[in-house]
């Protein structure tokens, strides 16, 4: 009897799954923590003069959600500040699409926000890049191989691209390389962590998470591909700009040149150093006559039809005016206007833009 209760018990045993080795590291806890709130990103910018040759630019890679309400972290060599876009689409694995708006970006830091409809979404919270040391555990994510309108792994194969390494180094980039060995496009130039984490193409503006799943860096494309290890820019440089993007404050970098001087006999919107409102007028009264999608004028809310009768407080005449008036300002500043719509006068504050290129 004794000796069928120990067979028995010897084939009830042997059914049962094995348990997990204790032995044996898994990096699972993480993954499954950070994978959710990785998205990808693809940019796309209408046709415009000197930029593309006149066609449409498109930029591909990854993003971190890094905030509930749906900020999300990239590099500015995925969405460029300076791109004149509406048409942001973020994909999250599993498949599920949504448009996204440009809040700002800094070519300098290399980075841009952008945020999600209203909403609440899974997030990587912020870690603190300047307790890593040498041999410390980092992780990447991203969309490997996009660049393509075929997009990468996220959106092809419903995952996350995710790899495992070790600091290896804290150094500075100090120059920008194109060429041989080097990514195109990078624009930091400063501190960086190196990692044996690889960085494959499509993962710039993915995350560097530390072993409790916290972004400590965004990943940036500034670095030689020869050492087959990637850089991160840490996010104690970059928390400072982007704390104050997410609060509402546009910061934006400052300019390392002079601005010129508008030059007086040209037309406003043909000389490449006045502002840029984005509208055009009627030939012989200053009344809106068309608006450039997503310009200043059309973030203004400025309509056509619109008659301007001040800007800053004086009269505005005629077109050329109002042109003068725009010459005595700088891109980047609010001047506010006084329009004629219909039977209303209406105050609009407008903020000026560089001329596009």
């Amino acid at each position: 009897m004794n000796l069928l209760k120990s067979a028995l018990l010897g084939v009830l045993v042997a059914g049962l799954p094995a348990a997990a080795d204790p032995g044996v590291a898994t990096h699972e806890p993480v993954v499954e923590r950070v994978s959710p709130a990785i998205v990808a990103l693809q940019c796309k910018s209408p046709p415009r003069a000197g930029m593309g040759g006149g066609r449409e630019m498109s930029w591909f890679g990854t993003g971190t959600v890094i905030s509930e309400d749906g900020a999300i972290l990239t590099s500015a060599t995925v969405v460029p500040p300076d791109a004149i876009t509406d048409s942001i689409l973020v994909s999250f694995a599993g498949g599920k699409q949504m448009k996204a708006e440009f809040v700002c970006g800094s070519a300098e830091l290399e980075v841009s926000l952008v945020r999600l409809p209203k909403g609440k979404y899974p997030y990587v919270p912020l870690g603190d890049s300047k307790a890593l040391k040498l041999g410390h555990v980092v992780y990447t994510f991203g969309n490997c191989q996009s660049g393509g309108q075929n997009g990468g792994v996220m959106e092809n194969d419903d995952q996350v691209a995710f790899a495992q390494g070790e600091v290896s180094g804290f150094y500075r980039i100090s120059e920008l390389f194109e060429g041989k060995g080097w990514y195109e496009g990078a624009t930091y130039k400063g501190a960086v962590i190196e990692t044996t984490a690889p960085l494959n193409p499509g993962v710039d503006g993915g995350p560097l998470v530390d072993v409790k799943g916290r972004l400590v860096g965004i990943m940036t494309l500034s670095y030689n591909e020869t050492r087959w290890l990637g850089a991160a820019i840490p996010m104690h440089v970059l928390n400072d700009r982007v704390g104050k993007w997410q609060k509402g404050e546009l910061v934006k970098d400052v300019p390392k040149v002079e601005p010129k001087k508008p030059d007086p006999e040209k037309p406003v919107e043909d000389d490449p150093d006045a502002p840029y409102l984005g509208a055009t007028f009627e030939a012989d009264e200053p009344v809106i006559a068309s608006i450039v999608k997503n310009s200043p004028a059309a973030k203004a809310k400025l309509q056509v039809g619109d008659k301007i009768l001040s800007v800053e407080g004086k009269e505005m005449k005629s077109p050329a005016s109002v042109a003068k008036a725009l010459k005595a300002k700088q891109p980047g500043e609010t001047i506010t206007v006084v329009v004629q719509r219909g039977a209303e006068k209406l105050t609009i504050k407008v903020k000026l833009g560089y001329q596009p290129m």
